[in-house]
């Protein structure tokens, strides 16, 4: 093969901060390892908030790209060597190469305009901030992610993507997959560090002008990636939804059915914590399971505490299910309690590793809540950690919220105090009564239980008890509903991953993978 039938390709992760640094190294690159035909660089490269470029610190090379997380400033642009593609396009470079890019400020671009720029229209090269999260999902590592992304996977097959996940970088190198049998088109995927860092921050490549060769410098192919439909339909969960963005909190979906006696049930295709929607809002999930997985709140009730992040977080089962028990007696038919189930023993073992980890952090206890009735929607448990100091008052703002309780609803509530978790009048209940349950958990062993027990399953029950109990403790009243406590993509990132980066040496999913 002649030289002339390949290009040579540098992509570069530079630091916006010290840019001049990155343009050093790209021409002593340009020296060593090149020429190259093609130069790149990824990531949040001119923006109002860094200096740019100035003129006298000139690349030898012109060099492409695109934005990062940020907005292109065109007044910190001053130099005709760095080419800014733009929000999101496909060009054909010299060699009739085709390069396609997209800014990770995905919230600016429509569906529309996605399909129109991308549908069908294969590139050999594709560049992004974010990863595609089908492949995030792989590695457990949905803050790096946009499912946005997934459709441009299958819409232009690149042979090459690059990305970089975040404002810190990472470095990932999947194994190349293959598009068909033939393996006539190969997929790489690449994720970069930031220059300075200790991942890799350069990528150095030729490529052929023909996608049939990449194949003979292949030694391993890997799996093509699955969509999430897939990938949870591999561990047993529901088949795909379509869950509308933005629309997933417990807290509305439990105050309608607390208001409507009458409602239609909600099916998979409109449930809100259901995992195999591909438009599923990933940026929250901090961990998954097998049987269930754990997110951050959408409208958490504490803002930033001295943590760092709100604590306030979710364990979800991945199947569509009102309770375990419905569970169980779909999924684990030969088991005599909900308590030796796969999706009990998990959401147990979350919690514990909740608990060490907040105890990790400080003098912190944390309360767990559900509510359990046949006829709910999607069960989940609640969690949230408070200063231990707090849970000596925990019981006294439950009975004074029963009694407000009993005022709006006009229904008795009562609770039966637990401090054994093995105790069989609690298996009993949960077993076989709908009930709800607020836990204090000082340890994986001291435990405080409050199991109330819904004898009538059309009583009117107050789906933000547990909520207000907390509200009320933490002095956060004007926060009990969650509407009035959203926050940005951004904001709800920037949460998940302090948490996240917290939680890791408890995840037990990590430790298992090991």
């Amino acid at each position: 093969m002649s030289h002339s039938s390949k290009q040579k390709f540098l992509i570069l992760n530079p630091d916006p901060k010290d840019l001049e640094k990155t343009v050093k190294l790209s021409n002593s690159l340009q020296t060593k390892k090149g020429p190259f035909d093609t130069t790149i660089f990824l990531g949040d490269l001119i923006t109002k908030d860094n200096a740019g470029l100035q003129e006298t610190q000139t690349p030898e090379t012109a060099i492409y790209f695109t934005e990062g997380q940020h907005k292109f400033s065109l007044e910190n642009h001053k130099n005709d060597k760095l080419s800014f593609l733009g929000n999101s396009g496909i060009i054909s470079l010299k060699s009739g190469l085709k390069l396609g890019y997209i800014t990770g400020r995905l919230s600016d671009i429509s569906d529309d305009e996605l399909k129109t720029t991308f549908e069908d229209k294969e590139v050999d090269v594709l560049i992004s901030f974010q990863w595609p999260s089908i492949i995030a999902n792989e590695e457990k590592l949905t803050l790096v992610a946009n499912s946005k992304l997934n459709q441009l996977l299958e819409w232009t097959k690149p042979r090459y993507w690059f990305s970089v996940g975040s404002e810190t970088g990472r470095f990932f190198e999947r194994l190349p997959f293959s598009w068909d049998e033939e393996q006539n088109r190969i997929t790489r995927f690449i994720s970069l560090g930031v220059h300075g860092s200790k991942d890799k921050y350069f990528y150095a490549f030729n490529l052929s002008l023909s996608p049939a060769d990449d194949k003979l410098s292949v030694k391993k192919l890997g799996e093509k990636p699955k969509p999430i439909q897939a990938i949870i339909s591999n561990v047993g969960r529901s088949a795909a939804s379509v869950v509308p963005q933005n629309k997933r909190p417990a807290e509305e979906s439990l105050e309608k059915q607390a208001v409507k006696k009458e409602r239609k049930p909600v099916s998979i295709e409109n449930c809100f914590f259901c995992l195999s929607n591909p438009t599923v809002e990933l940026h929250l999930i901090v961990s998954i399971a097998e049987t269930c997985y754990l997110t951050i709140a959408k409208g958490p009730l504490p803002m930033k505490n001295p943590l760092g992040f709100s604590g306030h977080g979710i364990i979800i089962p991945v199947n569509h299910f009102p309770t375990i028990k419905k569970y169980k007696e779909s999924e684990e038919t030969g088991l005599s309690k909900i308590e030796e189930s796969k999706l009990f023993l998990e959401i147990a073992q979350y919690k514990s590793s909740l608990v060490k980890m907040f105890k990790s952090l400080g003098d912190y206890d944390v309360v767990f809540w559900d509510i359990s009735r046949a006829k709910g929607i999607h069960g989940h448990t609640q969690f949230l950690p408070i200063l231990s100091y707090n849970s000596a008052h925990l019981q006294e703002t439950i009975d004074k919220q029963i009694e407000f309780a009993k005022q709006r609803y006009h229904n008795g509530m009562d609770y039966i105090k637990f401090t054994d978790k093995n105790d069989e009048k609690l298996s009993e209940i949960m077993n076989d009564s709908d009930y709800m349950s607020i836990t204090l958990a000082k340890s994986e062993t001291d435990q405080e239980i409050y199991l109330f027990k819904i004898d009538d399953e059309n009583a009117n029950i107050d789906m933000q008890f547990p909520r207000r109990v907390l509200a009320f403790l933490l002095r956060l009243t004007r926060r009990l509903h969650w509407t009035k406590c959203r926050e940005t993509v951004d904001q709800e990132s920037e949460q998940k991953a302090v948490f996240q980066e917290k939680f890791r040496p408890f995840d037990f999913t990590l430790q298992n993978n090991k």
